[in-house]
């Protein structure tokens, strides 16, 4: 296999798709509750969604890229072994998990500077 083959390899086990999918929808859950008072339409949250999964398709050859110029090619092939390893799955489910948890803790936080500058600019209901 190529070395760029086996690095597409790598970012898939690394992107780890369902989950990231998952983890997008979570957040957009958590952002949708949050902006409920702004009155923004379901066609807006699909259009959201939509666009957020089409910007991760398209980045995802810039993040083959990016592994190419930084990773030589053992060093793939070594990380490969890893994250297909017991403890490497393990311990990458448990980085994810954490992951989505700092994502959710974010988004909350987002989700309050938003309220307050909306509110400052009249862009809530009383």
């Amino acid at each position: 296999m190529s070395k760029r083959d086996d690095i597409k390899r790598l970012v898939k086990l690394v992107e780890n798709r369902e989950k990231a999918i998952k983890m997008a929808e979570d957040m957009l859950a958590t952002m949708r509750k949050g902006f409920e008072e702004a009155g923004l339409s379901s066609a807006f949250w699909d259009d959201l969604r939509t666009e957020m999964l089409r910007i991760d398709n398209a980045e995802y050859e810039l993040v083959v890229d990016v592994y190419d110029r930084w990773l030589p090619h053992d060093v793939v092939l070594w990380a490969i072994a890893l994250l297909e390893s017991q403890e490497g799955k393990w311990f990458f489910d448990v980085m994810n998990d954490i992951s989505r948890d700092m994502l959710m803790v974010g988004a909350a936080k987002g989700d309050r500077v938003m309220k307050t500058v909306m509110a400052r600019h009249g862009l809530l209901p009383d």
